[in-house]
């Protein structure tokens, strides 16, 4: 839905994604940070900026437990988070 600029919808997938992910996984995992940060991306899309910042350094801080602060996905969300 991101790539087809459809974001309201692709906000929504992530969203149910990360819901799904939470309840499987717990709050610390890879792909929850993952699910994050897609819907930073998204929301950045949307002009939604700080809501996009927050949910960045919400995927660095998983990112950053879980693969160290080096990892690139790390590296990446921390960036974002900083914009």
């Amino acid at each position: 839905y991101h790539s087809q600029g459809k974001l309201e919808e692709a906000l929504q997938y992530y969203q149910q994604a990360l819901r799904m992910n939470r309840k499987v996984f717990g709050d610390h995992n890879p792909e929850v940070a993952s699910n994050k940060h897609r819907i930073g991306i998204v929301l950045k899309a949307s002009g939604k900026a700080s809501e996009a910042r927050a949910m960045f350094a919400d995927a660095a801080a998983v990112r950053r437990a879980m693969l160290g602060p080096d990892h690139h996905l790390t590296m990446e969300s921390e960036q974002l988070a900083a914009e």
